[in-house]
């Protein structure tokens, strides 16, 4: 008797383990309130300037890592556009996922290049690196 019903034991088990794991994972990383209190010490939005740390360490997305191919702009480039580059006041977006920062320049073969960083708690990541003089073909994603 327990042989006939085997399969479907092992079956509700599955399921529940895999409803139990998907209930348990982590969320998404979020700050915690005081790394977000860092942040936004790092970033302050007023009227005459935007501070930006440029010290901190540079995680390159998958996005951006293909948006940089498609363009022609190397890993020394997007950091002189760090170092260098000239805050768009106007491009500075806020959503709830943090705050987005561009920084415009040209690059050393003279593209007139824009990257977008998002500043988290112990680093910067690089969202989008856009080329502003040229439409480049790309499939990213």
């Amino acid at each position: 008797m327990l042989r006939k019903y085997l399969p479907y034991f092992a079956l509700l088990f599955a399921a529940t383990l895999l409803w139990w794991v998907k209930m348990n994972q982590r969320p998404p990383s979020t700050p915690k309130p005081e790394a977000r209190g860092r942040i936004e010490a790092q970033v302050q939005a007023d009227s005459d300037a935007v501070q930006l740390d440029r010290t901190l360490p540079l995680f390159i997305s998958k996005h951006a890592r293909c948006r940089m191919q498609c363009r022609q702009i190397d890993d020394f480039e997007v950091k002189q556009l760090i170092k260098d580059g000239v805050v768009n006041k106007q491009k500075i977006d806020t959503d709830e996922r943090g705050i987005t920062i561009p920084l415009e320049g040209k690059t050393r073969d003279g593209q007139n290049a824009r990257i977008v960083l998002a500043p988290k708690e112990d680093r910067l990541v690089l969202v989008t690196v856009i080329d502003l003089d040229t439409d480049w073909p790309c499939d990213c994603q």
